[in-house]
């Protein structure tokens, strides 16, 4: 062998180690956990009753997110029974506006999603038409409407363009209460509400789905949940996707994202339950726009804002 080759051959182990120790410092390590999943482990939330929701119309809140472009608004949304309007309030409770979504009708409304959509750049809200008590729906709605701007008027308005997303169950009807939006790729994530001790499923639709268009949900797996009788009554992500935040009637748990994974994998592993204030009957969980805590409501009249920050 020529001993120039086999020098040669010796030195690139060696180039690629600088190369690989090169790159590793100029992008740094990956961090292991996000600020919201490491409060919740450590219970480190500081926990705070904030303003009082007094509008009387809103007396079932069952669906909440806070907006990424208007400082200080929540988008808010009622229980079955309500007409398909959602209202803007800010952290004093204090309601800015109604809109009345044109074209849509409420059967069950559950959950409000933030997330991108067909046009870049743009912030739409995705409103989960998703309970079904009685399993016996043939299709559940997803009405996916860009974000509106907060009139300087407080009034009722008409919000106009919604997007009717229908879709179906690949295993039969399911009830669902937790709507999520990848804010990386506008994918769908539904995750069902058990009956009795049964599995809770994890299903995803494609993005940018066609206005009026039905897609089968594809079940991409399962929820991990302390204990058989917990429920998912609410779920958001981080604008950074780092970490994902799931209630119950009880608890508040957090899964961990950090490394950027799939929303069905993050989900399947086991989260932390934070420190949260009581409510009498959770259903709804807004991440903070900066990633850097949560707001939850709770159903009924003259309910506190309830603010949990890293």
């Amino acid at each position: 062998m020529d001993p120039g080759r086999q020098r040669r051959r010796r030195a690139r182990p060696f180039a690629l180690a600088v190369a690989a120790a090169l790159t590793a410092v100029a992008c740094g390590p990956a961090p292991s956990t996000s600020p919201l999943h490491s409060a919740a482990c450590a219970r480190t939330f500081v926990a705070a009753a904030g303003g009082v929701v007094t509008d009387a119309r809103i007396n079932e809140a069952s669906g909440m997110v806070a907006s990424r472009t208007q400082p200080g608004v929540f988008w808010v949304h009622n229980d079955s029974g309500d007409s398909p309007r959602i209202f803007a309030i800010d952290t004093t409770g204090a309601t800015r506006a109604v809109f009345e979504v044109a074209g849509a009708t409420a059967t069950d409304w559950e959950d409000i999603a933030m997330g991108p959509g067909p046009v870049a750049g743009v912030e739409y809200l995705y409103i989960g038409d998703i309970g079904d008590n009685s399993r016996n729906r043939t299709s559940i709605q997803v009405y996916r409407v860009p974000e509106p701007t907060v009139p300087t008027a407080n009034g009722t308005y008409t919000l106009s363009g919604a997007a009717r997303l229908n879709l179906t169950y690949p295993n039969g009807a399911r009830n669902a209460e937790s709507l999520l939006v990848d804010p990386r790729n506008a994918e769908i994530t539904v995750v069902m509400k058990r009956v009795s001790n049964e599995p809770i499923r994890v299903y995803r639709a494609p993005a940018n789905l066609a206005a009026g268009s039905t897609t089968a949900m594809i079940d991409v797996g399962g929820l991990a949940l302390p204990g058989t009788t917990s429920n998912a009554t609410g779920i958001d992500i981080t604008r950074d996707a780092r970490a994902i935040t799931l209630r119950t009637y009880a608890n508040v748990y957090v899964y961990n994202n950090a490394n950027l994974g799939t929303v069905q994998s993050a989900l399947a592993t086991l989260p932390c339950a934070a420190n949260t204030l009581a409510e009498a009957q959770g259903e709804t969980i807004a991440i903070h726009a900066d990633d850097n805590g949560y707001t939850t409501l709770s159903e009924g009249t003259n309910r506190p804002l309830n603010n949990h920050d890293v």
